[in-house]
């Protein structure tokens, strides 16, 4: 395991550099990717990258992850984590594929969110609380159009977003 603290010449001053987060998305996911790299530019104990891959299987992009897992200097020991973002709205094999799925995570120190049933869910909850159990991603972007008018998959609203997070 590589150690993160860099020794400046002299060996008078240290400084320790950010924990590291991985997270692992389906297909090229520019949704999810705009909105979590702000988070880099305003946090100060941790760095957020994205696994490198384009599955779009929950057990393709839990083995995405773990690869870049592995060609990295990611140690859980130092506060480093792991995580796999997968959408729940389609697929006909989809609750065995992510049971299968969950439980190579686990054994990877790998947590899956799910999102249910779609990432854009998250962006809703900013503006309200809800409970309701939406069938798909057409209804999800349909009610956030309420907030965010005109709103497009892909789009960046972290601006947007950032007075309610």
């Amino acid at each position: 395991m590589v150690k993160r603290i860099f020794t400046k010449q002299r060996g008078q001053i240290r400084r320790i550099a950010k924990k590291m987060i991985v997270v692992g998305l389906e297909g090229k996911n520019v949704t999810e990717t705009n909105y979590l790299n702000h988070f880099n530019t305003i946090s100060r104990k941790y760095h957020i990258t994205f696994s490198k891959g384009n599955a779009t299987d929950p057990m393709g992009v839990v083995e995405d992850t773990i690869r870049t897992i592995g060609n990295s200097d990611f140690d859980c020991a130092y506060g480093d984590r792991a995580y796999c973002l997968i959408d729940t709205d389609y697929g006909k094999n989809r609750e065995k594929d992510l049971k299968e799925a969950i439980q190579t995570a686990g054994q990877n120190r790998i947590e899956v969110l799910l999102t249910n049933p779609t990432f854009e869910l998250w962006y809703l909850l900013h503006f309200r609380y809800s409970t309701k159990k939406y069938m798909n991603n057409d209804e999800v972007i349909s009610e956030l159009c309420e907030y965010i008018p005109n709103y497009q998959k892909k789009s960046d609203v972290f601006y947007r977003l950032e007075p309610y997070t």
